[in-house]
């Protein structure tokens, strides 16, 4: 359906990027196998640094965990639930 040199995204990939990338509203299709339609947007440009939401998520894999920010817009909250999901395991694993 995308023209040449175009990017179709749909709505649950729109909301994960919104506020990143300035996207166009298309129209809505029903995919084959779909019971409703899904509404398709287009990729316009991506937006500078300055115009980035600040509530962005931010991700970080190691070697045996993984960090998922859903809201970075108050890091330091996040850094503190972080602390205390440390303590819960921390319980957790020493009553084991």
């Amino acid at each position: 359906m995308a023209e040449p040199d175009t990017i179709l995204i749909d709505e649950n990939t729109y909301g994960l990027i919104e506020g990143r990338v300035d996207c166009k509203r298309v129209d809505e299709i029903t995919p084959k196998g779909f019971a409703r339609p899904v509404q398709v947007y287009k990729v316009e440009d991506f937006l500078s640094g300055d115009g980035r939401d600040k509530r962005m998520s931010l991700f970080r894999a190691g070697e045996r965990v993984e960090v998922n920010v859903i809201d970075s817009s108050d890091i330091r909250a996040a850094i503190e639930e972080l602390r205390d999901i440390q303590e819960e395991f921390e319980q957790q694993f020493s009553d084991a």
